[in-house]
């Protein structure tokens, strides 16, 4: 069985997968090295080919038009998302607080709809998983992110990028929580 946690930024994810859910039946998933993120994305890359090349290919094609940020996803999002899968793999039960379904709303630049999801119901359906959905305001959330001196992009793209990311990830979000709603297992936190 793998939880998997979906929310914006700042919305108390990772509080969540380490206070409240790790125990001794559940391994939470971390990647703790340039090794382990290429070793494992590897793993789940040849092990899941046609799921991660579509992926891949996803990733490009929305992503196509923003070099340095396509450049960005791929680096810094996609090796780590499939090696976090990967060493997944390894456990009967794991938790994994940044996972495929978080990645959905990093992916798009771009206010989706259902069909942007279609891909994901038919390749992800097979797992025994269950999402926590954990969500916060917005003010909750920026509020996090001062306090923790990270603003996620902001530094690499800019301020005005940065809250348009904002705007489009908190409608993604409710497209993406209808579709999970409607195809998967879980459970939503209130976090204040």
């Amino acid at each position: 069985m793998i939880i998997s946690f979906l929310g914006l930024s700042g919305a108390g994810k990772t509080h969540y997968s380490i206070n409240f859910f790790a125990n001794n039946e559940y391994k939470i998933i971390k990647i703790n090295n340039r090794f382990e993120k290429y070793f494992f994305s590897f793993i789940f890359f040849f092990t899941h080919l046609i799921f991660s090349i579509s992926l891949l290919r996803i990733v490009v094609f929305e992503n196509r038009d923003n070099k340095k940020l396509l450049i960005y996803k791929i680096k810094h999002l996609f090796f780590l998302v499939l090696a976090r899968e990967g060493k997944s793999l390894f456990f009967k039960n794991s938790i994994i607080d940044d996972g495929v379904f978080q990645f959905l709303l990093s992916i798009f630049e771009k206010e989706i709809s259902d069909n942007d999801l279609i891909f994901f119901k038919k390749a992800l359906k097979r797992r025994k998983i269950i999402i926590y959905m954990v969500e916060a305001n917005r003010e909750t959330r920026i509020n996090r992110m001062k306090k923790r001196k990270r603003f996620p992009r902001m530094s690499s793209f800019g301020k005005k990028y940065f809250y348009d990311w904002l705007d489009v990830g908190e409608y993604n979000y409710i497209v993406i929580k209808d579709f999970i709603m409607k195809n998967f297992d879980y459970k939503i936190i209130k976090n204040k």
